[in-house]
């Protein structure tokens, strides 16, 4: 999800779900190395292992989102239910 706009920083929350091939700690390390070399990144990287509901639901807030639809990355989603 994206987040901010006119009125704040632009940043982006996400769930990503470790391949089965990787160890968790070294997909973590990989996420923080590539993020940090984007050029929206601003050097900040918080992972956190196993997300509950409680962060999807705060990652799906309709506040902090200039336009809902537009702030849900398509082409990345993938919902595995």
């Amino acid at each position: 999800m994206i987040e901010g706009g006119c009125w704040k920083r632009l940043h982006c929350h996400a769930a990503i779900d470790c391949p089965k091939h990787f160890d968790s700690n070294d997909f973590q390390t990989l996420i923080a190395e590539v993020w940090k070399k984007t050029d929206w990144g601003y050097n900040e990287v918080r992972l956190v292992a196993d997300s509950d509901q409680g962060w999807l639901d705060y990652m799906m807030k309709i506040r902090d989102k200039e336009q809902y639809d537009l702030s849900i990355e398509w082409l990345n989603y993938h919902n595995p239910q």
